[in-house]
């Protein structure tokens, strides 16, 4: 049994934010004493945290600089008395390592996960701020090949040595059972025919998610029966409801803003699919693969540790609209191929990314 003290900087709605809830779940039912800190947000998931036991402790910082946050988060270091401080997402690394320093308590290891394949913060000196934290750390866990790859390139051999990898698990068994409205119902509020394949991608309307590149595909395949959903938000919607308009695309797309329902949107989905440019891992991948979905996504970073090309899904280039095109040209007019790599991707799913291994390979890489 450990006494672990979680630091994140958003518990908001995310992929680093929901494996945190799997995470935390699956230490507190194997008998650890666990706490989270978020740095600000609203708090989205601090009932779910508080109904499985665990003490929550909201810092309410401005923003990412503010400085008062290293010494709240000192106090309650020093309240909590963890054994083990983990940290995810660089401002929390950064804040709690800082935070370490000025602690009454501090007979604790600091254990950090990576959660991303991108620079540390959009700062001078942001190599040399990655690295401070990586020293103070016990151990680094790399949530994919990719995030790996990318963490020890700038390390030296002993702090490369601490780098780990472990990726994410999802509790399938807890996504499934959240599908509350039947697949004929929600298709049917959708306005989606029986004829009309269902298209759907869930992903923050920002640069990285590349969905210019979805709307270009979609576009060129527009004749197709066959609607889109696209679940999030961004500072790019108004952007990219624009460029939906200008390709023609009105009576395909449907926007449905930032949603809280993501198992009923998957049960409801043909064919998922993610344009991102990068992803340290792509947890909505896990969901996808978990509702028996085929996936269409780009061939970057960790995606194609994910998804098995032509076999649970289509891997394209991300910048190229018309291999996306082809790949949903396929997979909307052959039914039986979306059924088998679905089939494919559940079992893909159960035997490499279940929430049993990620939870003993993280409590391990507390106590080695």
């Amino acid at each position: 049994m450990s006494k672990v003290l979680h630091v994140i900087t958003t518990i908001n709605l995310g992929g680093a934010e929901n494996h945190l809830t799997d995470l935390v779940e699956g230490l507190v039912s194997a008998g650890d004493e666990v706490g989270v800190v978020y740095l600000k947000g609203d708090g989205y998931w601090s009932d779910y945290f508080t109904g499985l036991g665990c003490r929550i402790f909201p810092l309410k910082m401005v923003n990412n600089f503010d400085i008062r946050g290293v010494f709240k988060l000192a106090k309650v270091i020093s309240i909590f008395k963890p054994e083990i401080l983990h940290l995810h997402m660089p401002p929390a690394e950064l804040w709690g390592c800082l935070a370490s320093r000025f602690c009454l308590h501090r007979d604790f290891s600091i254990i950090i996960s990576k959660h991303n394949d991108e620079r540390f913060a959009p700062v001078p000196g942001a190599v040399f701020l990655a690295r401070y934290c990586i020293k103070k750390s016990k151990r680094v866990i790399a949530i994919s090949s990719a995030v790996k790859r990318y963490t020890v390139d700038y390390l030296n051999e002993k702090e490369r040595a601490k780098v780990t990898l472990i990726h994410y698990g999802l509790n399938y068994d807890k996504f499934l059972s959240r599908v509350e409205v039947s697949r004929e119902r929600l298709r049917d509020d959708l306005g989606i025919n029986n004829n009309e394949v269902l298209v759907g991608s869930v992903a923050r309307l920002t640069a990285q998610k590349n969905i210019k590149t979805l709307l270009r595909a979609c576009h060129l395949v527009k004749e197709l029966p066959f609607k889109v959903l696209v679940a999030g938000e961004g500072e790019l919607e108004e952007q990219l409801k624009m460029l939906s308009r200008k390709l023609g695309l009105e009576q395909k797309l449907i926007w449905v803003g930032k949603r809280t329902d993501i198992p009923d949107l998957m049960n409801a989905m043909d064919i998922f699919i993610l344009t991102s440019k990068y992803e340290g891992f792509g947890l909505v991948l896990l969901e996808a693969m978990a509702s028996r979905k085929p996936i269409v996504a780009s061939r970057v970073s960790a995606i194609p540790e994910v998804v098995e090309d032509q076999k649970t899904g289509i891997l394209c280039t991300w910048d190229k609209p018309k291999e996306f095109a082809q790949a949903l040209r396929t997979l909307i007019v052959n039914v039986d191929q979306r059924s088998e790599m679905g089939k494919n991707g559940f079992e893909r799913f159960k035997h490499f990314f279940s929430l049993e291994k990620m939870i003993k390979k993280t409590r391990q890489s507390y106590q080695d």
